[in-house]
């Protein structure tokens, strides 16, 4: 008989997009269910990062899962390259969150990413002793947020696979703005993928001045979920009498009695058959078709942008724009007032306890005179 817990508790299943992968080649983008046409990019990290209380080791990476954290061994996630084959892999990088790295934590992030980056060069390329196929996924490696000096044989040995192997890399990946600035010569051609978590468009605009030519936005789903529409065009037109707000904000009682779209010239669906009395509504009232047309609302403005960008490129007026746009709005998003769709708080009275359970942020408030019956009851 096992008498401890973790002899006792079941061994987890095999993950379901992994399951999918047996029979599916591109299991990734149909388990998603990513339109062909746009990018399907896996990395060991999400945006914004998740502090994981476990730490690397030279053959692991800790990771937050859906059943709590783990260690990612990187033999593993080579296998999961393979079978789930995304557009693009961001190579593993030793990167504590939470923490400041000093001068020796900094020579082992070096050290680690290096050992990691000539594996998955290996594993993805189909140059292991296990005698594995190449992947069709492009690797993009990363450049670590700290000082070139720490990192100074890790970068040159990033230069070296690409001399000795033209396929070896295919990009980069920044996780801090200004590390585009260290990249080494012979890897600058290569196209860059900004991790850097922006939070305003002002950071995006800031990325591609630097050379980004994807972006990872996190304020998306960020504004979706405070009830902003985002109001922003990229170029803007010329600078107005003051700076202009970049959202709005549709929890305001202002917007009860609105007939008007979120905002007049949006093509997007929420905008063409929606008012913004009806979306104010549906927020006051906790339905979730309210984040939905925000999000459609949202995404079309960002569409827009990065179009707008694309022309401001081609027309050699880009950094003009970049001011002008500066000029035009607001350094920062409004503030959020209202509570997003996965903010739901349970209170549960019986007896002479109160517990209030928040789902975001875990247990927030309990009084209690009798713990052991709580715990009994839930």
């Amino acid at each position: 008989m096992p008498n401890t817990v973790l002899e006792r508790t079941p061994a987890r299943p095999n993950p379901s997009v992994m399951q999918m992968a047996e029979q599916d080649d591109e299991a990734l983008r149909h388990f998603i269910a990513l339109p062909e046409k746009y990018l399907s990019i896996l990395g060991p990290r999400r945006l914004p990062p998740v502090v994981c209380p476990m730490s690397s080791t030279l053959t692991a990476l800790p990771i937050s899962t859906s059943v709590g954290f783990s260690m990612l061994e990187v033999a593993d996630y080579g296998h999961y390259v393979h079978k789930l084959s995304p557009d693009i892999i961001v190579s593993l990088a030793d990167m504590p969150y939470g923490e400041s790295a000093g001068s020796r934590r900094k020579q082992k992030m070096s050290t680690r990413t290096e050992k990691w980056t000539k594996e998955m060069v290996k594993v993805i390329k189909g140059r292991d002793s296990g005698g594995s196929s190449a992947s069709r996924s492009c690797l993009f490696v990363p450049i670590l947020p700290i000082d070139q000096e720490a990192q100074t044989l890790y970068l040159e040995m990033l230069g070296d696979e690409l001399k000795d192997a033209i396929d070896g890399i295919d990009g980069i990946a920044l996780y801090e703005a200004n590390s585009a600035l260290i990249i080494p010569d012979n890897l600058a051609p290569l196209p860059r993928l900004a991790m850097t978590g922006a939070n305003r468009p002002q950071d995006v605009l800031r990325d591609i001045r630097l050379g980004a030519d994807i972006c990872t936005i996190t304020f998306i789903n960020a504004a979706t979920d405070a009830g902003i529409a985002l109001d922003f065009i990229f170029p803007a037109h010329a600078k107005p009498a003051k700076r202009l707000t970049m959202g709005i904000d549709m929890w305001s009682a202002e917007h009860a009695v609105d007939l008007s779209p979120l905002t007049p010239d949006c093509k997007c669906y929420a905008c063409q058959k929606h008012h913004r009395a009806y979306i104010q509504h549906l927020l006051s009232a906790k339905e979730m078709l309210a984040w939905v047309l925000l999000q459609i609302h949202n995404l079309q403005i960002m569409d827009d942008f990065f179009a707008g960008i694309r022309e401001s490129i081609q027309r050699n007026t880009f950094d003009e724009d970049v001011a002008t746009f500066e000029e035009r709005y607001e350094a920062e998003l409004p503030t959020k007032t209202g509570q997003g769709p996965r903010y739901a708080t349970l209170t549960l009275l019986f007896k002479s306890a109160v517990l209030t359970v928040d789902a975001e942020f875990g247990v927030i408030n309990a009084s209690l005179k009798d713990r052991t019956s709580l715990s009994r009851t839930l």
